[in-house]
């Protein structure tokens, strides 16, 4: 199982990363052994859950067929979308701990991520040269 946001699974889901080809059915062995659990993300442009839901459904539908996208990575549970906060949690996102780290914000990168990982993202540096 893989945990990532909608906007992560957009670009998964984009054949444009996919070689030559640009088609998705370099896709098939990972879903095969693997499953993406999609958080929504309702906070920023990626579109409200009802518009993540119908992205989802298209490709269940098979409406993503052409460029190697299958069904049955929604049907048979391969992908599944999740909410990703409690009712009044501050959504976490890869992006808002890049933002953070890039700014030395220790405050909101302490809220985002574990004490433990906070300070290695800063002891590290990481994303500082973004």
């Amino acid at each position: 199982m893989h945990l990532t946001g909608f906007d992560t699974l957009i670009r998964i889901l984009d054949p444009k990363y996919y070689g030559p080809e640009r088609s998705l059915r370099v896709l098939d062995g990972f879903f095969e052994k693997n499953r993406l659990r999609v958080t929504y993300r309702t906070d920023d442009e990626w579109g409200i859950k009802a518009a993540q839901d119908d992205y989802l459904r298209e490709l269940g539908e098979g409406r993503r067929e052409s460029e190697g996208g299958k069904r049955e990575w929604v049907t048979e549970g391969r992908i599944e979308m999740v909410e990703g906060t409690k009712e009044g949690e501050e959504v976490v996102s890869s992006t808002k701990v890049r933002k953070a780290a890039k700014a030395g914000d220790r405050e909101v990168l302490r809220r985002l991520v574990t004490k433990g990982v906070a300070a290695w993202i800063l002891e590290e540096g990481l994303y500082t040269d973004d």
